[in-house]
């Protein structure tokens, strides 16, 4: 062999090795390119089964405390209110007569205990009778404090901001105690509930951030992991987790639904 045909040899060995190591990096790349692959499309089919509800925190349906004829009604379905704000009103004519009443017979009590114990002071008056002066004060007190909680049930007032969801009951109509009247909600903050895979266990933490699509809005939104259940429902294999919006969303509503991605 000349020593060009040496030379010639020697480049193309040096070639054959370039090859070489390019081949074995790209098969090294694709191997790891083919393992990853599984896991990423395990956790794409997983995110899209996780169904996200929107949930009030506060929801309650308001009941009559007391037996009567409902004269006002200030609200209706849909309409919001603020917290303190009368949603309705009974006629409470009797109800506020028996009050003034009882603060007559309240102030009586008192001014014939003074006398006692003054008549006491010049023994004009025994121990019995200012005893029963002072038990005749404490007896009207309570019966004028039973009165006016009565009267504080001729109204009924917003608990809390929010909406009315339904009303149940109309103006002028006789309602007994426990009657329901309004069904009212709190629309902010809402709480996001979704069951999630127990697996999942292993990495899902309190303050996790995830998006969501809202159906009916059809809009992304971001939120982050609240709570997560004390207990794995056997039969689903699945935890409850409870979630919260990030920043405030004006257009979502209790009630709707959505899809979660971890």
């Amino acid at each position: 062999m000349t020593n060009q045909c040496q030379g010639d040899a020697n480049k193309m060995i040096g070639i054959l090795k370039k090859l070489g190591n390019t081949v074995i990096c790209l098969v090294f790349t694709l191997t790891i390119e083919v393992q990853a692959e599984p896991s990423i499309q395990k956790r794409s089919e997983i995110e899209g089964d996780i169904r996200v509800l929107l949930v009030a925190q506060n929801e309650a349906q308001l009941s009559s405390q007391m037996n009567g004829r409902i004269t006002q009604f200030n609200v209706d379905e849909g309409d919001l209110f603020k917290k303190g704000e009368i949603l309705l009103a009974f006629d409470c004519k009797e109800q506020q007569a028996n009050l003034q009443m009882s603060e007559a017979e309240l102030t009586i009590a008192k001014k014939t205990y003074q006398a006692q114990l003054k008549l006491s002071k010049m023994s004009a008056a025994s121990e019995l009778d200012v005893a029963i002066a002072a038990a005749e004060v404490e007896k009207a007190k309570a019966t004028n404090d039973l009165n006016q909680v009565v009267v504080q049930r001729c109204v009924v007032e917003a608990p809390y901001d929010g909406w009315v969801v339904k009303r149940l009951a109309n103006p002028y109509e006789n309602v007994a105690f426990g009657a329901p009247l309004l069904t009212i909600i709190d629309n902010s903050p809402l709480q996001l509930d979704l069951f999630v895979p127990s697996h999942w266990l292993s990495w899902l933490n309190v303050g996790h951030g995830f998006s969501l699509k809202i159906d009916e809005t059809g809009k992304h939104y971001s939120a982050l992991v609240q709570t997560i259940g004390a207990k794995v429902d056997s039969a689903s294999q699945t935890v409850a987790v409870k979630a919260s919006l990030t920043g405030k969303q004006k257009e979502l509503l209790a009630g709707m639904s959505g899809t979660a991605n971890f």
